[in-house]
């Protein structure tokens, strides 16, 4: 009796099998003025209909064998011949079963679009209730960016431009994010999400140029400058250097050397002209500082310009689980 109840089993689960993809058939026959082709889809001939309802039935042997990943990818072949909203819900129910969450509440919500008014009110809930049991369980990215305006992607698709208003919905694991923005280094990190969880991140990109001109100057004969301690240069000195500050020393005979700090922006040109204030004896001369008529000029000017006693000297200027239903399926 246990080979014979074994061997009854067997055949009535392939009969089953076979009930179902001629209930899907039957019922693919019944509904296909119901599905429409999306807008600027040519209409198919009949070969490729004929072609398209072969993968359709060929996908739903394979859900029914939980070989989702065969049932995605003959159910993708499909739509893209023919574009039906059975095939979509179909989709759907595809990464589902692989819990690609976000996709298939992507593909619900397109069928439920597609479908309109036709769809009946039960299906609809019953979809809905689907859509949010899946919602709980994907994760959710809270993401600062700088600067706004740029390009915001998640696992390669486009999210938004900073800054972005709302979190973004993720399947739990291993997500990649990118920025990208014209003038700046593109930024590509990783996190970990899981499901449930919120998971807030800043990024900041970095601008693209590293460098940046300083120009010095200076009235005084013979005044040279240099950078970081390095070699003497004679003025005016054009510099090309990286974003960053230094510390330039300009020195001129005859004059106090003048210390600044210079900033350097990346694409930006920083002119500085210093001021040197000459020694308490000129080059070549003997006597007090008190009887050389440029200290009596440089009294007068401080007397009139009072509280601007520095005002020779240029300092740096910082800029500032539901189970598949033949039946669900082709209405």
């Amino acid at each position: 009796m246990k080979p014979r109840t074994f061997f009854n089993k067997r055949n009535s689960s392939r009969r089953g099998l076979w009930v179902l993809v001629a209930a899907v058939l039957a019922l693919s026959v019944g509904t296909g003025r119901l599905a429409q082709a999306a807008p600027g889809v040519r209409k198919a001939s009949a070969g490729e209909k004929k072609r398209a309802r072969k993968l359709f039935v060929k996908g739903v042997l394979s859900f029914a064998r939980q070989q989702y990943p065969d049932a995605l990818a003959l159910f993708l072949a499909s739509w893209k011949i023919r574009p039906k909203s059975i095939v979509l819900y179909n989709i759907a129910m595809c990464y589902k079963a692989l819990f690609q969450y976000r996709r298939s509440i992507t593909a619900f919500r397109q069928y439920i679009k597609r479908r309109g008014k036709k769809l009946p009110l039960w299906k609809r809930r019953q979809i809905a209730r689907t859509i949010a049991r899946m919602t709980k369980k994907l994760g959710r990215l809270k993401l600062g960016i700088y600067p706004a305006g740029a390009t915001v992607r998640v696992d390669g698709r486009v999210v938004g431009r900073a800054p972005l208003a709302t979190v973004v919905l993720v399947d739990p694991g291993r997500r990649t994010v990118e920025v990208t923005a014209r003038g700046y280094q593109a930024i590509r990190t990783e996190v970990t999400v899981t499901a449930g969880q919120l998971v807030s991140m800043g990024i900041r990109l970095l601008p693209a140029v590293r460098v940046g001109k300083v120009v010095i100057s200076s009235r005084a004969e013979g005044a040279r400058a240099s950078v970081n301690g390095g070699k003497l240069e004679p003025l005016p000195l054009t510099l090309e250097l990286k974003v960053g500050q230094y510390k330039v020393r300009v020195a001129a005979p005859g004059f106090s050397a003048q210390m600044l700090k210079v900033v350097v922006r990346p694409g930006e040109t920083a002119r500085h002209n210093v001021g040197l204030i000459p020694l308490g004896l000129r080059p070549g001369r003997t006597g007090p500082v008190t009887k050389t008529w440029w200290f009596w000029t440089l009294v007068s000017v401080a007397v009139v310009a009072a509280g601007v006693s520095t005002g020779m000297l240029v300092w740096d200027r910082t800029r500032g689980g539901d189970p598949i239903d033949a039946t669900w399926q082709l209405r």
